[in-house]
C-alpha cells in the first residue's frame, strides 16, 4: 500500500501504528481529530484484505457498479461500440455493474483487445454463414473473389462447392477485392455476391447499386438493426456487434467478476452469424431485409 505522493507506504506494521497511535510512515503525528483504534490481528488482516481487493479492483478496471472499458481510437468503430453500451446499460447493466466507455488506462478491457480477441472466431462464423448462403442456392458454378492465398480457411471451406470461373454465385474471399471490383466485366454483368461484412461491406452498397444482389454475413442482428436505423457504415456495424457481444460476456462471467473470467466469457460465448439480403438497386437505410 503506497501513497500518490510519494510518501512511505503503508505496511501491516506502519497501518496498525497509524490507527492505534496517530503516527504515519514518516513519523509525522497525525490529526488529533483522527479517531484512534486499538485493533486486534484478526480485525486488523480483514482491514488490509478489504483495502488490498479496493486497490485491486481499481487497478483492474472493475469498481461495485461500473466496468471501465477502452475505446479504440478508431472513430466509427467507438461510436457503434458505445451505442451498444448505452443499449447494454439501459436495461441494466450485469450484476449491479455497467460499463462505461473511457480513455483511462485503469480499465478491464479495451475495445481494441475484444477485436482481437474475437476476430477469428467472428470470421469462422461468418464463412460458416456465407458458404452455407451459397450452398441454399443450389448454384451450380460458384466463384472466388479476391486475391489467391487470401484467407486460406475461407477456400479450404469452399472445396467442396462447383467452382467455376464463369460463376452463377460469387464468394467473396478477402477484403483485397479493389482490383476485380474495377474490372468492368464484374461491374456490368448482373450476379449475386456472398461475404462476411470485414470482406464485402465497404463494397455492399456500391455492388448493389450496380445491380448486384449481394448476401452479407453479420456478425449480430441487433448490430444490423442499429446499423440499418442510424443509417451507420460496415465499422460502425461492428463496433456496435463487438459491445453487444462484451455485454454478454459481462453477463455470463458473474458477479464475481475478474478479468479472468471476463476473458473466458469471451472465449466461450457462443458466435453464429446473421445473412441479411441487399437488393439490387437498394437504399441504405431501408432495404436491408432479412433473407
Amino acid at each position: 500500500m503506497t501513497s500518490e505522493d510519494h510518501q512511505p507506504g503503508y505496511d501491516r506494521t506502519s497501518l496498525l501504528k497509524a490507527l492505534s497511535q496517530g503516527i504515519a510512515p514518516d513519523q509525522r503525528r497525525l490529526s488529533a481529530q483522527m479517531p484512534r483504534y486499538a485493533l486486534d490481528d484478526d480485525v486488523l488482516d480483514s482491514l488490509i484484505d478489504h483495502l488490498q481487493q479496493l486497490s485491486a479492483a481499481t487497478d483492474t478496471g472493475i469498481e461495485p457498479t461500473r466496468v471501465l472499458v477502452g475505446i479504440s481510437g478508431n472513430s466509427d468503430l467507438d461510436i457503434g461500440f458505445s451505442a451498444a453500451i448505452a443499449a447494454f446499460n439501459s436495461q441494466g447493466g450485469a450484476f449491479g455493474r455497467r460499463i462505461e466507455v473511457t480513455t483511462r488506462p485503469d480499465v478491464l478491457t479495451t475495445l481494441a483487445e475484444i477485436d482481437d480477441r474475437l476476430e477469428e472466431r467472428l470470421q469462422t462464423a461468418c464463412l460458416v454463414a456465407s458458404v452455407k448462403e451459397v450452398r441454399n442456392t443450389s448454384a451450380q458454378r460458384v466463384g472466388l473473389l479476391g486475391r489467391p492465398g487470401d484467407e486460406f480457411r475461407f477456400r479450404l471451406m469452399t472445396m467442396s462447392l462447383p467452382l467455376s470461373a464463369a460463376a452463377d454465385v460469387t464468394l467473396v474471399a478477402s477484403d483485397n477485392i479493389v482490383d476485380e471490383l474495377e474490372n468492368g466485366e464484374l461491374l456490368d454483368t448482373p450476379r449475386t455476391l456472398v461475404g462476411c461484412l470485414d470482406h464485402l461491406g465497404e463494397h455492399a452498397a456500391a455492388l448493389a447499386e450496380a445491380g448486384h444482389e449481394v448476401i452479407l454475413a453479420i456478425p449480430h442482428q441487433d448490430a444490423l438493426s442499429w446499423a440499418a436505423l442510424h443509417d451507420q457504415g460496415p465499422e460502425a456495424l461492428r463496433g456496435y456487434a463487438l459491445g453487444a457481444l462484451l455485454g454478454e460476456a459481462l453477463a455470463a462471467a458473474g458477479a464475481d467478476l475478474t478479468p479472468e473470467r471476463l476473458n473466458k466469457a469471451l472465449e466461450s460465448i457462443a458466435l453464429t452469424a446473421q445473412t441479411v439480403y441487399l437488393e439490387p438497386r437498394f437504399t441504405p437505410r431501408y432495404l436491408l431485409s432479412p433473407p
